[in-house]
């Protein structure tokens, strides 16, 4: 039966000073549906500065500290109750009204809600504070939750992120990254290539938006094309020929771009989800593996019994994550093999426009100009294209790698 709900009033004689966190610590603990604390580990007591006894039956928000806006536990909620983990950087306040930070990982079980936190050291804390700091200046304001939340999703987009699951999965990876660094610990694996999926992923991005900027930008030679061969007269009809064609290529690969980089569920924003996604329940099953050895280890916490089917189900929804991926990798590669054609058509029409520009008595070298322009944005959009096939092959390769079991 859960206790009824008790809070704790903290004392202003050290607000201000931080509790003092060790990388090695993770802070644990395990609530109802409601959000009402059942179970917490004494790394999480010490920090908040509550017994064992007298932290079960308090609600979790008890230990919220005020400069946190209410966007983030809406946000929380929100994902928690449509049965999704979540990622956030949180300040706490303990009993003494001291503050401490943590990278907070929480996710649904049966009957509640199980949570992992670990001291924070990268640079996107810093970042993340100033997000913070403007969402609830706007909820003191008087703005709307909806407000302040567009706004902290807002933030993170500034931060160089498409969405808030994007950055919660590159924060958590991060954060595991430092700590397993700092505390020695042999880096794995598969934390490894899911890190190196995670960032050919955002490369992938980085290229498609400078492939569309260059699809546009040559957009325009096949418009010059068509002038001089209007000036050309009769003998520019060949021209005017080969500048419709080129054109119609060109459009068909900037609406290959488009849909692969750009909209509402383009291939890449699917691709990066999966990616992404592996990688959080990837390290959150690492961190419950870890609770779950901590647990065994410490008598104390005999009484209550961490559910060992977290792991096995975090793992699970990796392995489908990356199964995802895979097939989106494949889908992905076969689209490249169609502009891989579209380049070889480029060239050929670039060829054409030799053997025309050779033929022409007048305006062969207004033509060789345009020429020089096809020649350096063909080669352009062909190394980007390559970048993009490289990348593929490598998120590729590291999904077989980590779903076959070789990671």
């Amino acid at each position: 039966m859960t206790k009824p709900e008790r809070t704790f009033e903290a004392a202003p004689v050290k607000v201000g000073s931080e509790v003092q966190l060790d990388l090695s610590e993770l802070l644990f603990s395990c609530t109802d549906s409601n959000g009402v604390i059942q179970f917490a580990n004494d790394a999480f007591c010490r920090a908040t500065g509550l017994s064992n006894e007298e932290v079960v039956g308090i609600p979790h928000k008890a230990v919220r500290h005020p400069d946190m806006p209410e966007a983030l536990f809406r946000m929380m909620w929100q994902t928690l109750e449509a049965g999704k983990y979540l990622g956030a950087y949180v300040k706490n306040q303990s009993r003494d009204g001291r503050f401490y930070w943590v990278f907070l990982t929480v996710a649904p079980i049966m009957d509640g809600y199980i949570s992992v936190r670990i001291k924070p050291t990268s640079d996107l804390l810093r970042n993340m504070q100033g997000v913070y700091a403007q969402c609830l200046q706007l909820e003191q304001d008087g703005a709307t939750i909806e407000e302040s939340t567009a706004a902290l999703v807002a933030g993170v987009r500034a931060l160089g992120f498409d969405s808030y699951e994007a950055f919660q999965s590159v924060a958590l990876a991060a954060e595991f990254s430092a700590r397993e660094a700092a505390l020695s610990k042999v880096t794995r694996v598969a934390s490894t290539r899911l890190t190196a999926a995670a960032d050919a992923v955002f490369s992938m991005r980085r290229l498609a938006s400078s492939m569309s900027t260059e699809l546009k930008a040559v957009r325009t030679v096949p418009m010059n094309m068509r002038i001089l061969a209007s000036r050309l007269e009769n003998a520019g009809g060949p021209i005017s020929a080969i500048s419709v064609n080129y054109g119609a290529m060109l459009d068909e690969m900037s609406e290959w771009v488009k849909g692969f980089s750009q909209g509402d569920g383009n291939q890449l924003a699917q691709m990066s989800q999966s990616i992404l996604g592996a990688q959080f329940a990837f390290i959150l099953s690492a961190l419950q593996d870890e609770i779950c050895a901590l647990q065994k280890a410490d008598a104390v916490t005999a009484e209550w019994v961490f559910p060992s089917d977290q792991t096995t189900k975090f793992r699970q929804g990796a392995t489908q994550a990356l199964t995802d991926a895979e097939l989106e990798s494949a889908k992905l590669a076969r689209g490249i093999m169609d502009m891989k054609r579209h380049v070889t058509g480029l060239s050929s029409t670039r060829m054409l426009c030799k053997i025309e520009s050779a033929s022409l008595d007048t305006g062969g070298q207004a033509l060789d100009g345009i020429i020089d322009q096809l020649d350096a944005s063909q080669k352009t959009i062909e190394d980007q294209l390559g970048r993009i096939a490289d990348l593929n092959a490598l998120i590729q390769s590291n999904a077989v790698q980590l779903n076959s079991g070789r990671a």
